[in-house]
């Protein structure tokens, strides 16, 4: 089953507790979202790939990004079972719900502009 893009009581309890520092979270992980894209992208092999992958689902979990943590968890697993084949797929998957993920994620932080 699919997850939904973004757990709103994820959010919620994050804002609840980060109180007035929550836009500057919801800001860093944009930008570490964005860096560990590109680790992604630049990984040379099926360990480095699977790092990054279990790194940005760790940090996607954390921020209630569900769909993301749950597509960067099959790419993690696809790693452990060797092959090569296919991890592109993995890959585009994952850049195709960060798309998402940021465009939900800016219009959350534009709540706090100003």
């Amino acid at each position: 089953m699919q997850k939904p893009h973004v757990d709103p009581t994820a959010l919620e309890a994050l804002q609840e507790v980060m109180e007035d520092e929550y836009p500057l979270l919801l800001d860093t992980f944009l930008s570490d979202s964005q860096l560990r894209l590109n680790e992604l992208h630049r990984s040379h092999d099926l360990v480095e790939l699977g790092h990054a992958a279990h790194s940005f689902k760790g940090s996607s979990s954390n921020m209630g990004a569900l769909r993301l943590a749950q597509l960067c968890s099959e790419l993690e697993q696809y790693c452990r079972q060797g092959a090569l084949e296919g991890v592109d797929a993995y890959v585009q998957r994952i850049d195709r719900e960060f798309v998402l993920v940021l465009q939900l994620y800016s219009q959350e932080r534009a709540r706090f502009a100003g």
